[in-house]
Formats: C-alpha cells, structure tokens, sequence
C-alpha cells in the first residue's frame, strides 16, 4: 500500500475521533492522536464515551434581607412598659427596638389601618416575620 494512502487514512480517522471528541465535550486534540494510534477502535472508543457531567452554574447568594419578610413600611406606635404611647417610629425603627429590646414580645404595637392594638408577636407572625434578636443583647 502506498504511505501517502496510509497517511491520508490516519488523518481521516484522528479527524473524525477529534470531532466525536469536540461534540462530547472533550480534548479533540487528544482523542485526533488516539484516533490517529488506534484507528477504528479509537473511534469507536471516543463515540460509546459518556458525556462528561457538568459543574452546576455556581448559584450568586442571596442577600440576608431578601431571605427575610419584613414588615410593611408603616409609621407605628407602641406602649411602652409604663403603657405609654411611643411613636410615631417607622418599620426600622421598630425593629431596632426589638434588636435592642425596648420592646418584648409581649408588647402592643399599632399602626393606621389596624382596628386594634396586637402584640409584637402576633403581627410579627401574621405577617411571616421571624423573630430573631442577636445573640450579644439580652431579651428583656
């Protein structure tokens, strides 16, 4: 047989592993040389491959107060321990309370719109609100 044939055929089959190999996601420049060494069975092992599993797209955090509901942005009030009126706070305001522990689970809170005064806790939990204070300040 003549080498020009032999060469023109062991580029055919390095060529069509390396394309098999682009399709399946891998080094076509790898599996032309194996494809080029094995012939038909460097084809055939490039084509009965599995493709390779992809890395997941890397998921963005989601920020701490997007994860959190929130109350309604309202002007509020609330009674104090001596069961005087405070206000008008805003949303913040009242939760900063809370954070500080000005205010209690226990205590009325009321905003334009409610027929009546509730305690924190229950608008806190009609509303889906978690109710977290941090670690270092002491609940009263």
């Amino acid at each position: 047989m003549d080498y020009p044939i032999l060469f023109c055929l062991w580029l055919i089959q390095g060529s069509i592993a390396a394309y098999y190999a682009k399709r399946k996601g891998r080094n076509p420049y790898l599996w032309f040389a194996i494809g080029c060494f094995f012939g038909l069975f460097g084809i055939f092992a490039v084509f009965f491959l599995k493709n390779p599993k992809k890395a997941a797209a890397p998921v963005q955090p989601v920020p701490e107060a997007q994860l959190r509901k929130t109350l309604p942005h309202r002007i509020w009030y609330y009674l104090d321990q001596n069961t005087q009126q405070v206000g008008p706070i805003s949303t913040s305001a009242l939760e900063v309370a809370w954070q500080e522990g000005k205010i209690s689970l226990v205590t009325y809170v009321w905003h334009e719109g409610m027929e009546n005064w509730k305690s924190w806790q229950e608008v806190c939990q009609e509303s889906g609100v978690t109710l977290e204070r941090p670690l270092e300040t002491p609940a009263t």
